[in-house]
């Protein structure tokens, strides 16, 4: 029986998980693949498409990149900045819908938190 694959994702599976919320569109930011929450950035995925830069807090990102440093790293440029980089490939694939949904609830406005939360 081959091994089970336990980590990884693809961008395929990131962008079908995050259309999953309401609202979520596919867009462009800084000429890359985005995923937006009427018109409010989520997480976009780098030129080279194995890197997701994903909306968080400063306090979540210390967390995740102290827990699983081969997924979720930091680059200067995004030091100030509300978000994590997360190799796709090395992400838990279990941790991906609620990753997505933490970063969609920092962007959503009021209705769509609302419809989502009386839905779930």
């Amino acid at each position: 029986m081959p091994a089970r694959r336990t980590r990884g994702v693809t961008v395929a599976q990131v962008v079908a998980a995050a259309k999953k919320l309401p609202g979520v569109e596919e867009s462009v930011s800084y000429r890359t693949r985005a995923l937006k929450v009427k018109g409010k950035l989520i997480a976009r995925f780098k030129d080279d498409e194995r890197t997701l830069v994903l909306r968080s807090s400063f306090e979540d990102r210390a967390h995740l990149m102290t827990v699983d440093p081969k997924a979720f790293f930091l680059e200067d440029h995004y030091h100030g900045h509300p978000y994590v980089l997360i190799r796709i490939a090395a992400l838990p694939g279990t941790m991906l819908p609620d990753l997505l949904e933490d970063a969609w609830r920092r962007v959503a406005p009021p209705t769509l938190l609302k419809a989502k939360d009386t839905t779930t």
